[in-house]
């Protein structure tokens, strides 16, 4: 079972009334380890044994024309089949 990965389906942001929303779409529910980093600002989302759909593999999703504070997303691939994804 421990070669079974879970894929990353679609990364959606949503931008509320007071809040931004970030969705991440999988295939099924996987454990995952999240962290806030400052210098520059962001948080990062580490899931294990998964993998990214290949329209979202190593990218760089862009937001521009709001002032909200999540500006980007990026996905990449991380050591022992982990993705990590990045909202800056």
């Amino acid at each position: 079972m421990a070669n079974l990965k879970s894929s990353i389906k679609d990364i959606r942001r949503t931008v509320l009334a007071d809040t931004v929303r970030v969705t991440i779409e999988l295939d099924s529910e996987v454990p995952f380890h999240d962290e806030r980093l400052e210098n520059p600002s962001r948080v990062f989302v580490d899931l294990p044994m998964t993998r990214a759909a290949p329209g979202l593999l190593d990218r760089t999703l862009r937001f521009e024309g709001d002032a909200d504070l999540v500006r980007q997303v990026r996905v990449g691939r991380h050591p022992n089949s982990t993705t990590r994804v990045v909202l800056d």
